[in-house]
């Protein structure tokens, strides 16, 4: 086989840095639509108890937005650090990592 003549399988993209480029964009997205999510709730009236309830009421929300932003932070810690050992990307990597995301 002579140097010109490749097998699309053997193609290697040098670096990884636009599939990580491209992750971290998903990640930040998926992010953003948490935060988007959420509602301030507008009050007729201000005071003490009636600001507590609210804040109360919401809890579940803000609970459930806090877990959903931790488990989107591991999975791209991980995701980060699977990057660090990986020397250059093809075909099956990017396979692999849209499927991932």
């Amino acid at each position: 086989m002579n140097e010109h003549n490749h097998d699309h399988r053997d193609n290697a993209i040098e670096t990884t840095s636009r599939v990580e480029a491209f992750s971290d964009g998903v990640y930040a997205i998926v992010a953003t639509l948490l935060v988007l999510e959420l509602r301030v709730p507008i009050l007729q009236i201000v005071n003490s108890h009636i600001l507590l309830l609210t804040l109360r009421n919401l809890l579940p929300e803000i609970v459930a937005f806090i877990i959903s932003f931790f488990i989107i932070t591991i999975y791209w810690v991980n995701h980060h650090y699977f990057f660090h050992g990986v020397e250059r990307a093809d075909w099956k990597l990017l396979w692999y990592n849209n499927h991932h995301l």
